[in-house]
């Protein structure tokens, strides 16, 4: 929610309900479990590897979890940068930043 602060009829104030934090952490949970998601997806390789037939996990499936995690990182380091921009908890610009912050299929 948007709260416009006027005095004598003059805006002085134009901030956002939404704190730079709080679209941080939400941002990062939706990161953690795109990830999540992606690598769940390919677990059963890590798992049949420490079966005790120990069959390798292939190349192609290592190739892709280290791409998701890759992607993941790049996100994580598109949030500080735009949290690091902000020039107080409730910066709007800040928190449009963080929040069109996109990874992997996330549109």
């Amino acid at each position: 929610m948007r709260t416009l602060t006027y005095q004598n009829g003059v805006l002085v104030s134009d901030k956002d309900s939404r704190t730079v934090s709080a679209s941080l952490t939400a941002r990062r949970a939706e990161i953690d479990r795109w990830k999540g998601a992606r690598l769940a997806e390919t677990d059963w390789a890590i798992i049949r590897a420490q079966d005790p037939t120990g069959k390798p996990v292939p190349q192609d499936i290592l190739d892709q979890r280290t791409a998701i995690r890759s992607v993941g990182e790049t996100a994580e380091q598109a949030l500080r940068a735009a949290a690091a921009a902000a020039t107080d908890d409730q910066d709007k610009t800040a928190c449009d930043a963080i929040e069109a912050v996109i990874w992997g299929d996330n549109p």
